[in-house]
């Protein structure tokens, strides 16, 4: 149940940060001087461009279009990502109890359209 609603986090985040318009944010985010203006942005959105692992993604994607999410909700994906990693490296066979109920929470806060928590 864990690795399903973890699979479920996982498909979501990765699914809105394609859809970011990461050099609208960067904008928004940045105010650089103007002498450097294209530079800052062009260099800033290479970032976006290697942010491959889900955590990186995450974080903008909480930063950015998840305005319903916040700080804790942020320690929590941590803390579950580890258990998930424990898990598929062999470390654990099966996620602390407590843990089922937190992920299952945040796969279904993650549903939810900003506004309406």
């Amino acid at each position: 149940k864990f690795l399903y609603f973890f699979l479920t986090i996982e498909r979501h985040t990765h699914a809105t940060f394609k859809k970011i318009d990461h050099s609208l944010q960067i904008v928004n985010f940045v105010k650089a001087p103007d002498r450097v203006k294209t530079t800052l942005r062009e260099f800033l959105l290479s970032q976006t461009e290697r942010w491959k692992n889900l955590h990186d993604r995450f974080m903008w994607c909480v930063i950015t279009e998840w305005n319903h999410l916040d700080d804790k909700d942020v320690a929590t994906f941590k803390a579950l990502k580890d258990i998930r990693d424990q898990i598929t490296h062999g470390e654990i066979s099966s996620p602390p109890e407590e843990s089922v109920l937190q992920i299952e929470r945040l796969a279904k806060k993650l549903q939810l359209r900003p506004g309406l928590t």
